[in-house]
């Protein structure tokens, strides 16, 4: 979706939040990217995923077989304890906007 130009059309979530962490001033922005990607995705089948951005032609463990729910890639992405990812990330913008600090994500 960027054109193999990593964070040229979503700075702010792959170059800020991906790499690091963002800032409160740039949650608006980044909201607005999720949003967007989340729109993009709608126009993927799951078939499309791209499982491993080294390998692009790693499978999921899983393959085709996928719950009857899952339509486009906009839907496909859930936590561990079965929560939309695009929701889960929109609630962490929101909370961090909220009380003014800066969103970081960290492997558990």
């Amino acid at each position: 979706m960027e054109d193999n130009k990593w964070g040229a059309k979503f700075p702010f979530i792959m170059k800020e939040l991906y790499s690091k962490e963002l800032l409160v001033e740039n949650i608006p922005e980044a909201v607005n990217e999720i949003n967007l990607i989340r729109e993009m995705f709608r126009e993927y089948a799951p078939g499309c995923v791209i499982w491993d951005i080294e390998n692009l032609e790693k499978r999921p463990l899983l393959g085709e077989n996928i719950a009857a729910h899952i339509t486009n890639l906009a839907n496909y992405f859930y936590t561990s304890d079965g929560e939309d990812l695009f929701e889960t990330f929109l609630k962490a913008l929101d909370t961090a906007a909220r009380v003014k600090k800066v969103l970081t994500i960290k492997s558990l």
